[in-house]
């Protein structure tokens, strides 16, 4: 198993680039039963709790132009104490989570990366066995819509958008 860590650092390469400046640098880490929400410090790296999320398998965040914060929970546990396959939006005080939507339109919802666009349209690398897909989420409805597969075949665990609207992962 992956150090849940290795995943943070890994995501924080990524929401560094894309952080406006007020924003703070911030990161999840998966947990089966309840994901940690972080704060980092730029200057050396070390994060800090801010506290559970009461969601379990928080494995990406991405930060929507209006400041909130977009996360997927998924478990293959029934002890989570959120269901799993949900939207979740993150509050950057106490970490807590709070369901948006069902994610729907796929089985298996395993997202492993989210970015938003320029256009504020949520996408996300959609991760089951050796396919990583590109989707897009409505971030009112939970609607995954695909967009086309990758041919990496490991688990992309990152996305980025620069500014002119090129998607990287």
């Amino acid at each position: 198993m992956v150090d849940p860590r290795v995943r943070l650092c890994v995501f924080l390469s990524l929401f560094a680039a894309v952080a406006p400046p007020h924003a703070g640098l911030m990161g999840v880490n998966f947990d089966f039963q309840d994901s940690g929400v972080f704060s980092i410090d730029e200057a050396i790296g070390q994060s800090t709790l801010i506290g559970n999320s009461g969601a379990s398998g928080l494995n990406a965040l991405a930060l929507h132009s209006n400041g909130a914060r977009y996360s997927a929970a998924r478990s293959s546990t029934d002890a989570s104490p959120l269901p799993t396959d949900r939207l979740v939006t993150i509050d950057a005080a106490t970490g807590a989570a709070t369901v948006v939507a069902t994610l729907t339109g796929i089985s298996e919802p395993s997202i492993r990366a989210l970015a938003f666009s320029p256009a504020d349209v949520l996408f996300g690398m959609h991760h089951v066995s050796a396919e990583n897909t590109i989707v897009s989420i409505d971030i009112t409805s939970g609607q995954i819509t695909t967009v086309g597969s990758t041919s990496a075949s490991a688990g992309l665990q990152g996305l980025d958008f620069a500014a002119d609207g090129t998607l990287y992962g």
